[in-house]
């Protein structure tokens, strides 16, 4: 990095564009887009795939048996590219919404396009690896991961990712494209009388024999359970193993997340190699995983980014649980647990799949307008994850994006969390476009009070008396708390 030279990076979070945005004038949305533009480079998680129709969609999108086929077409590239975004986070639970070869048609675009990308590939190594992005204050590394594992409350197992984890060419085998995956487990917690009752049902049910021949090897017809059978299934005095899910003897009823090392240590030693090419490592992660609470973290989510710091990541940053997250100063360096989503029109896509349209009672020859309808209309009682539907909930539009100052021999310097709002109550096809929140209003100081609380627990200080909040990089404090393994 050029002596005396300080960097300005913008990272946005979740982005689907599915028209034409560079026509729209709103002051405060070309506020934010010559905002983005003036920074070094601005990245964003890509969150769908790039096609004209090429590739068969998957049997499911997003991992889910309800969420949207994430497709939009090239052209839409370049208005995110006129919005100041010129890199992208690829790795995220819609990456193979259109298969294996839907990754790699993807891919293809965005070379087209010249868009900086990473976090899928056409191997594991390359969807692993980062890419390099020269500015004129010095080099910046950027990577991508995504979880996959148990969602919401960890109570349904998760399937395997067929279609969607990339492999390495081994002799006789090429590569197979797809994504960075941090795989991980959910261990349930339970009470004494609960665990016992679960023993019972195994001896019973006569699973304990099955939970053996598979040990032994036999069961090849069963589904894998994490990257390897070697290991899985051995029951303790403490923790036992029930249709597939690890019970955990403990005094109340809980559960945690507990990622793969396989996983992990793949992405440690891909961020210590970015360490040694460039002046900046940033690693964005895409968190759709189970937790505790919506608004905290999950504990793979902890663990890999203290765990990439330790590695020499210079800042952590999640998004995909379309909220705001905390901000945690790790050993000098910064991690933020959470970007609300940037431009997300999924609810203005043109298609759906027939499998889609009928498993919600449909015709198959249905529009997407009216699937679009009931869906947002069954969600409504309920917590709605959709972006763009016309809610008028002022909370709902509560967006942010974040602005960080590297200085040379310093580090991360600052870190700058600016309020945004989303175009609410109009029609569909206008909703969820993105703008600078209005400075001193309702919803900018909701945005601040929610960083700021969702920030106590790491101890971290935030000033917003500017109307935007603030986190001065000082001296490293220890983390507030460990998350359990």
């Amino acid at each position: 990095m050029p002596s005396n030279d300080l960097m300005n990076i913008a990272l946005v979070g979740d982005c689907l564009i599915q028209h034409q945005v560079s026509s729209y004038k709103e002051p405060r949305f070309l506020a934010l887009a010559n905002r983005l533009r003036g920074a070094d480079i601005a990245i964003g998680n890509l969150e769908c795939n790039i096609t004209q129709g090429e590739d068969p969609p998957a049997i499911w999108a997003g991992g889910g048996h309800g969420a949207t086929f994430m497709a939009t077409p090239p052209f839409c590239l370049e208005e995110l590219q006129w919005m100041g975004v010129r890199a992208v986070w690829c790795a995220n639970n819609h990456s193979a919404d259109f298969g294996e070869t839907g990754m790699a048609t993807t891919l293809e675009y965005l070379d087209e396009a010249g868009m900086y990308h990473c976090g899928t590939g056409l191997s594991l190594t390359e969807a692993s690896s980062p890419v390099y992005v020269e500015t004129p204050h010095g080099r910046v590394a950027i990577l991508s991961a995504s979880d996959w594992g148990p969602r919401g409350k960890a109570d349904l197992p998760y399937p395997i990712p067929i279609g969607m984890l990339a492999a390495d060419e081994e002799p006789y085998f090429r590569n197979r494209p797809g994504a960075n995956l941090v795989r991980f487990d959910a261990k349930i917690h339970v009470d004494d009388a609960t665990f016992n009752a679960l023993k019972r049902a195994n001896e019973g049910l006569g699973w304990n024999e099955a939970k053996r021949v598979r040990r032994e090897g036999g069961g090849r017809s069963d589904p894998l359970m994490g990257h390897t059978m070697l290991g899985r299934e051995i029951d303790t005095a403490d923790e036992i193993y029930f249709m597939g899910t690890i019970f955990k003897r403990t005094k109340g009823f809980s559960f945690e997340t507990v990622p793969y090392e396989v996983d992990l240590e793949r992405n440690f030693k891909m961020v210590r190699e970015a360490r040694r090419q460039a002046d900046v490592v940033i690693m964005g992660f895409h968190q759709q995983g189970a937790g505790r609470t919506f608004d905290n973290p999950s504990d793979q989510t902890l663990i890999f980014a203290r765990g990439c710091i330790d590695a020499g990541a210079d800042i952590f940053v999640a998004h995909g649980r379309g909220r705001m997250g905390g901000i945690e100063v790790y050993k000098g360096k910064a991690i933020c647990y959470g970007l609300p989503g940037f431009i997300m029109q999924q609810d203005q896509v043109r298609t759906v799949p027939p499998e889609m349209l009928e498993r919600w009672g449909f015709p198959r020859d249905a529009g997407a307008g009216e699937f679009l309808n009931k869906r947002t209309g069954a969600e409504a009682g309920g917590r709605s994850q959709i972006g763009g539907t016309g809610l008028s909930n002022p909370a709902e539009a509560a967006l942010a994006y974040a602005e960080v100052v590297f200085e040379r021999n310093v580090g991360v310097k600052e870190i700058r969390m600016v309020p945004m709002e989303k175009t609410l109550g109009t029609a569909r096809h206008q909703s969820g476009r993105p703008m600078l929140a209005e400075k001193g209003s309702d919803l900018a100081r909701i945005i601040l009070e929610n960083l700021v609380q969702r920030s106590k627990p790491y101890g971290t200080n935030i000033d917003i008396s500017s109307g935007e909040g603030v986190v001065r990089l000082g001296k490293a404090k220890a983390p507030a708390r460990k998350a359990s393994r």
